[in-house]
């Protein structure tokens, strides 16, 4: 999921969402060219094309364990490589001074 973490509009719902025990946000500075979902019983990716637009209509869909596997593991990669996020404000002013 994308956010516009320093969106006024936006902050005090993640601000909130953030005070949950089980609520966790990860920021990844790299540069993702895909969407996907991944549950215990189902996996949906969603790419770009080539020109650089969303492609909105044509999901790659599975239920097969070891797709569902797959996006398991690509999910882990992810997180392993991203930073966790405790608090919002630290992340926005981190992320405006990075931009400079």
């Amino acid at each position: 999921m994308c956010l516009r973490l320093s969106k006024p509009t936006t902050r005090p719902q993640i601000t909130k969402w953030l005070e949950y025990d089980n609520a966790h946000l990860y920021v990844y500075d790299g540069e993702i060219k895909f969407s996907y979902i991944t549950t215990e019983k189902y996996l949906s990716m969603t790419f770009f094309y080539s020109n650089g637009i969303f492609d909105t209509k044509r999901d790659l869909i599975s239920v097969d364990p070891s797709a569902v596997k797959w996006g398991e593991d690509l999910f882990a990669y992810f997180r392993e490589r991203s930073r966790s996020v405790k608090n919002l404000e630290d992340e926005i002013n981190r992320s405006l001074h990075e931009k400079r």
